[in-house]
């Protein structure tokens, strides 16, 4: 209560005395309990009815986003720095780090704990006001941001509860459950239970007790599992001129035990019908191991021989064994070496002319295989027929057996995706394709073929952008070592399509004519449209090269000197000079003679106005030929 009193003190001080506050009052708000313990009062608002002028309404507020203002807290403003101050919280969760000790708060109103300060709020915490202490439970212990001081809390999991919450922290646990008690007193004996018969006559069936053991008696079981061998009986005494005859299909257990009063003679006869006469125990008399020996010779088909240590055997001979050529150690196996370093190694192979020395192969007719033969040559074979060969000299061989190169390959050839070597125009079609055909033609092209029968080109695969360009030499026809330069701007092409060009765009004809646009040019050069060249303006002196082609000349501020190159290292080689201003002051000269076609006459300055003169070596001279 006095906390709730309190509420209104604090809020009815702050605004109530501003009409233009965000405090609105029933009354008229008078001065006038001076010197009294009450610094507000509202009790003498009884005039209304009951529901009027009685309550105070708080202003709503987020303590999960309270920030105080501390820029005021100064020892004498707010001195208690905020202590007591109430709130109501519309908000779950947790106050702000920074703003006090971090509290769990949900709905309800909260009063601000600050006793210790004055001008810092880093120890105070949001209490919350409430008629009595909380009890509140969880599945762990609880944490120091939950609850409020007074407040109980038990951990449903060990049974412990905690409390009261003092000062911001909980206290040490108790546990609800108590010492396990001491055992209870012996109950008194029960009445005697009934018989197994009397239950079973109570279940209405009638007989005697012998009736009753055979009703519930179970059938027979399985036979059990046999069961460990008896000892050993004792040795009888055998006649000596007899023998011992083991007969049935039953076995006799090693070793068999012959007693020492056999003879040599009858013990070897005792063991003629055993399975296995090694595992025999016998007196050991030189007679007996002898006669013994003597009958084991006697074996038929006996299997003799020896062998060397990790060398797998093989029958050297009807029933002998011996070592084979095939050698294991620690898991490598060797042929030909008894000291393999891999798990498979095959070495020492004589070179024997006129055989292969190392053959895999496959197929009855071995037409699959690899065969290393005469001389270090390396053959593999498929369908019964040689493929490949890599002879002694380091030459591979495709489709050969007489390589001549390193790499020789006797028929078509393709590289990757996009590059493509045939014989056979139309058999390989790719982007990049190098390819001849039975013409002699030669075609490296992107994204063109030309067939078999056809001088004409194709595109060879569907593309957005590649139209198709190539270089094709030409072979046995009319036009035998022209070089035709195909090219054809940006855009979509169709496979199979003929190309969208019929001109090549520059042609070197065998007769040396070249021609740029233009399939029949007649002259060394031909070019079917306009020619451009540079041209170039200058106004000072300066030396022409093989760079300039038109030079204009402007002389209008003052004259200089065009150096020309020396006329016989550029035989034929023609420059345009022209002037281009009106002025006949100022001379252009030349830093050679310039001669008239009558090669005599020549000068070397001018000051012609807009005079254009076209000069050409004869590589000995610079002549006007305009």
């Amino acid at each position: 209560m006095k906390k709730n009193a309190l509420i209104l003190i604090v809020f009815c001080c702050l605004y109530a005395t501003n009409n233009n506050a965000q405090v609105n009052t029933n009354r008229p708000v008078n001065n006038n309990i001076t010197d009294e313990n009450a610094f507000i009062d509202a009790s003498t608002n009884f005039n209304d009815a009951n529901s009027l002028g009685k309550g105070l309404i708080f202003p709503r507020t987020n303590l999960t986003t309270w920030q105080f203002k501390t820029d005021a807290l100064d020892g004498i403003n707010f001195p208690t720095a905020f202590d007591g101050m109430i709130v109501y919280n519309t908000a779950t969760g947790s106050t702000l780090a920074g703003q006090g000790i971090v509290t769990i708060v949900t709905p309800g109103f909260y009063y601000f704990s600050n006793p210790s300060g004055s001008d810092s709020i880093t120890t105070g915490t949001w209490q919350r006001i409430s008629s009595g202490s909380a009890l509140l439970s969880g599945a762990s212990t609880p944490s120091n941001l939950l609850g409020s001081n007074g407040d109980f809390y038990i951990n449903t999991t060990t049974n412990t509860i905690y409390g009261p919450k003092t000062a911001g922290s909980w206290p040490a646990g108790n546990s609800l459950v108590g010492a396990t008690g001491p055992q209870g007193a012996t109950g008194a004996t029960g009445a005697d239970g009934l018989s197994a018969y009397q239950i079973w006559l109570n279940a209405g069936n009638t007989g005697s007790p012998t009736q009753f053991l055979a009703a519930i008696k179970g059938d027979t079981g399985a036979t059990g599992a046999t069961g460990p061998q008896g000892a050993a009986g004792v040795g009888g005494v055998a006649n000596a001129g007899s023998n011992i005859n083991i007969t049935g299909a039953g076995t006799v257990a090693s070793p068999y035990i012959i007693g020492t009063s056999f003879t040599p003679e009858n013990v070897a006869n005792k063991v003629t019908t055993l399975a296995n006469p090694n595992d025999i125990t016998y007196p050991t008399t030189k007679a007996v191991s002898d006669a013994l020996d003597t009958k084991q010779s006697t074996l038929t088909n006996p299997i003799t021989g020896t062998g060397t240590t990790n060398f797998l055997s093989k029958f050297t001979g009807t029933g002998t064994l011996g070592n084979s050529a095939i050698f294991e150690v620690g898991g490598n196996v060797g042929i030909g070496t008894s000291s393999p370093t891999s798990k498979f190694e095959i070495a020492n192979i004589p070179n024997t002319p006129g055989s292969s020395n190392f053959h895999i192969g496959y197929g009855a007719n071995g037409d699959n295989y690899f065969t290393s033969g005469v001389s270090g040559i390396q053959v593999f074979r498929t369908d019964n027929a040689e493929r490949m060969r890599l002879d002694a000299s380091g030459n591979l061989g495709i489709g050969t057996a007489t390589p001549g190169a390193t790499l020789d390959v006797n028929g078509n050839f393709k590289v990757g995706q996009y590059l493509s070597f045939s014989s056979t125009q139309d058999l390989l079609k790719e982007y990049v394709n190098l390819i001849t055909n039975v013409h002699g033609d030669v075609l490296l092209s992107s994204n063109l073929y030309n067939s078999d029968t056809s001088n004409e080109l194709f595109v060879a695969k569907s593309h957005p952008t590649i139209k198709g360009a190539a270089i094709r030499i030409k072979g046995n026809s009319s036009d035998t070592g022209d070089i035709q330069f195909w090219t054809t701007p940006y855009g979509a092409a169709t496979e199979d399509a003929p190309y969208s060009e019929t001109i090549p765009t520059m042609l070197l004809k065998n007769n040396k004519n070249v021609g740029i646009g233009t399939s029949s040019p007649t002259s060394y050069l031909q070019v079917a449209g306009a020619i451009a060249t540079s041209i170039t303006s200058i106004a000072s002196n300066t030396t022409l090269n093989a760079t300039h082609s038109t030079v204009v000349c402007n002389t209008a501020t003052a004259g200089f000197t065009v150096t020309l190159p020396a006329a016989s290292s550029c035989t034929g080689r023609e420059y345009t000079i022209c002037r281009k201003d009106q002025n006949t002051t100022n001379v252009l000269s030349f830093s050679t003679p310039i001669y008239y076609p009558d090669g005599v006459t020549n000068f070397t300055t001018t000051n012609i106005p807009n005079a254009v003169f076209v000069l050409q070596s004869d590589g000995a001279n610079w002549i006007v030929i305009k």
